[in-house]
């Protein structure tokens, strides 16, 4: 179905607008039905606008038997590649089956995205997935990470400072999210990652690559009734970044220049003599 009359238009933008309020979106699919046009633009809204969402499939007791769930569970993630962190959930309305624990996933759900984590664990997941695949270079140089911090939660927010934002790749930073969801308590909702070029002032580097591999870090679980320390001590907005995530920010001309000369290229006006001690060269005034 599409939007064809009034009442489909106005509750499509009611529902829009319920999105926008809600910390935890629950989007009902019929198992009867296909899949409609509104159903699409409904699931784009709530990706675009970063909600924690579980996919529900209803009246799942007509077709309890007939098929596996696998096959819906395929079906939605065909259609919903971007979603595919929002767990599917297959409920029984009219029974109330499965209901009770439908809501207790979307309270999980809340609790996630106000999940906040240290800026120490950040940069160490950071480097750990900058070892394991590096990002490809970039105008003949390597894109580097300076540091890492969670700015914001409801979504998570994670801004990494860097020296080429331009430089990662859209396929790099899908991996470093997915590398942070797999290692974070954020394996369900969804993470804004941003990319700030780091300033003159600021010689802050904590992600250093000493050409050492990182230690295997397993997934990281959370125990029940532990506090993660908060990540920024400081007020940040995050609109300051933009309004969606993966944005990045330019670059000023000439601020990232080459600031380093060859260590072998001899200075002006030097001579180094064999035993390696330095001669400076006169010249001699014209008679």
């Amino acid at each position: 179905k599409s939007i064809k009359t009034d009442i489909d238009w106005y509750g499509t933008h009611r529902a829009q607008r319920s999105i926008r309020r809600a910390d935890v979106v629950l989007l009902f699919f019929d198992c009867m039905e296909p899949m409609s046009k509104v159903d699409k633009q409904l699931a784009h809204y709530i990706h675009d606008e970063f909600k924690p969402c579980i996919f529900v499939v209803n009246k799942w007791d007509k077709l309890t038997g007939q098929i596996p769930t696998e096959r819906w569970v395929t079906y939605l993630r065909e259609h919903f590649p971007t979603m595919a962190y929002c767990p599917i959930a297959f409920v029984t309305g009219q029974t109330g089956k499965n209901v009770k624990t439908l809501l207790n996933h979307a309270q999980m759900l809340f609790k996630q995205a106000k999940q906040r984590i240290s800026t120490s664990m950040l940069n160490k997941l950071i480097k750990a997935a900058m070892e394991r695949h590096e990002p490809p270079l970039y105008q003949l140089k390597r894109p580097k990470i300076y540091y890492a911090t969670q700015v914001a939660n409801e979504p998570p927010t994670i801004v990494l400072v860097c020296n080429l934002p331009q430089g990662f790749s859209h396929q790099y930073r899908r991996y470093l999210l997915n590398f942070l969801r797999d290692h974070l308590p954020f394996g369900e909702i969804p993470i804004k990652l941003y990319l700030q070029p780091r300033k003159r002032d600021d010689e802050r580097d904590d992600i250093r690559s000493d050409g050492s591999r990182a230690a295997m870090i397993p997934p990281r679980k959370q125990v029940d009734g532990e506090e993660w320390e908060g990540a920024f001590d400081e007020d940040f907005d995050p609109s300051e970044f933009g309004e969606t995530g993966f944005e990045d920010v330019d670059l000023e001309e000439g601020e990232y220049g080459d600031e380093y000369q060859d260590e072998d290229e001899d200075e002006e006006g030097q001579e180094i003599n064999e035993d390696g001690s330095v001669t400076e060269n006169k010249l001699e005034e014209e008679k």
